[in-house]
């Protein structure tokens, strides 16, 4: 029998935003796949229909804090699998990753500075750059032999200027998995523009 968490589902038809939308936004029908939204189509794990369902089940639907033992399980995770010491009170919740990221953007900068992005990447990054009225800095992905790589060159001339710099790894759209080199020049950069 097929496990539970490898079950395929067929959401046409539920108003799901990856298929149904195809129709309502794209006018696009059965020949297109909808690659263009990070959705899945697999069942749900059962331990999170249940919590859910269990947390239905008491009729509250008030506004609630994000739970101390949320916050502890986040920190315990980063130390567990990283060795990072995560205080948990710094652990804060955010309900998607455009929100987070605007949230990032209008506590760590000011109106006129610099972000540094890599186009091509995921459309919100230069949306909520641009809407918060920071300077948009590009520092384009460069394609070589088929795969997208960081321009170096460019990178450094962006960050130099750069209040902050917006990380997109796994890399959307181009699916890139920086490596630790990579990552590491990135860091390098970082602790000698931040030390000058």
């Amino acid at each position: 029998m097929k496990s539970i968490l490898h079950q395929s589902l067929d959401r046409t038809g539920t108003d799901s935003v990856k298929w149904d939308g195809l129709d309502r936004w794209f006018h696009l029908k059965d020949d297109v796949l909808p690659l263009w939204v990070a959705d899945i189509d697999i069942r749900t794990a059962p331990s999170i229909s249940e919590a859910l369902t269990a947390r239905a089940a008491t009729g509250e639907f008030g506004y609630t804090l994000f739970s101390r033992d949320a916050q502890a399980a986040v920190s315990s995770w980063y130390e567990r699998r990283h060795k990072l010491k995560v205080d948990a009170d710094h652990v804060l919740f955010s309900n998607g990753v455009v929100p987070g990221l605007t949230h990032i953007v209008e506590a760590l900068t000011e109106e006129g500075d610099g972000i540094v992005i890599q186009s091509p990447v995921y459309p919100p990054f230069h949306e909520l750059v641009t809407g918060l009225k920071r300077e948009l800095l590009d520092a384009p992905l460069r394609q070589s032999d088929g795969r997208y790589e960081m321009d170096f060159d460019v990178l450094e001339i962006q960050m130099r200027k750069a209040k902050l710099f917006l990380l997109c790894s796994p890399h959307n759209p181009v699916g890139r998995v920086w490596t630790e080199v990579e990552l590491k020049q990135v860091v390098d950069w970082h602790v000698v523009m931040t030390s000058s």
